[in-house]
């Protein structure tokens, strides 16, 4: 099941993007709109990072958060490793998410370049995938705990009617054989 919502998750923010890329233009059209400027690019490239940072950051905070509660301890082994798996990934995430502003910072001292573009805009595309993947690990834990969690409580329950009805059960029983003892009696002084 994780494997087939990563897919589909995979599949629709790359596989969309490419089916809906528009042909490539005649040289004629591109001359007539001129190339955007390398500062608008970059400017882009660095919202799109700063737009994806904080839910990648928040994610991150709840799975850590998650760890350090008792239900954590609870979790079967394979939720445990897939929920680790999870977190690194976006652990990873969140670093490539982040890597562009300091490089913009550092290496390339502010500047806005075509390396710089190309640098950063890699950086974010590669920062979808192991988030995906995390949320999609996320996911399947939480579905694994739910099912897990709503098959225990419908045993419960059957338990539960089970254990109730011995009481009931009990004083059935317990009545029949006094109407049958009644009974017997009242056969044996008719006949005495």
């Amino acid at each position: 099941m994780g494997v087939g919502l990563a897919a589909l998750a995979i599949a629709a923010w790359f596989g969309a993007e490419l089916l809906l890329r528009p042909a490539k233009l005649p040289e004629e059209a591109m001359q007539e709109h001129p190339e955007t400027p390398i500062d608008t690019r970059v400017e882009h490239m660095l919202t799109e990072a700063r737009v994806l940072l904080p839910g990648a950051q928040a994610l991150l905070g709840f799975q850590l958060a998650v760890m350090l509660t008792e239900a954590f301890g609870a979790l079967p082994e394979t939720s445990k490793v897939v929920h680790v798996g999870s977190l690194c990934c976006i652990a990873l995430s969140v670093i490539l998410l982040m890597a562009p502003a300091a490089f913009h910072r550092i290496t390339f001292g502010g500047q806005n370049t075509e390396s710089f573009h190309r640098l950063g805009s890699a950086l974010v595309l590669a920062a979808a995938a192991p988030l995906g993947v995390g949320i999609v690990g996320a996911l399947f834990v939480a579905v694994t705990k739910a099912a897990k969690s709503a098959c225990n409580r419908r045993g419960r329950r059957v338990r539960r009617r089970r254990r109730a009805d011995r009481p009931v059960a009990r004083l059935s029983i317990a009545a029949t054989r006094t109407r049958w003892t009644q009974r017997k009696q009242h056969r044996l002084r008719g006949l005495v």
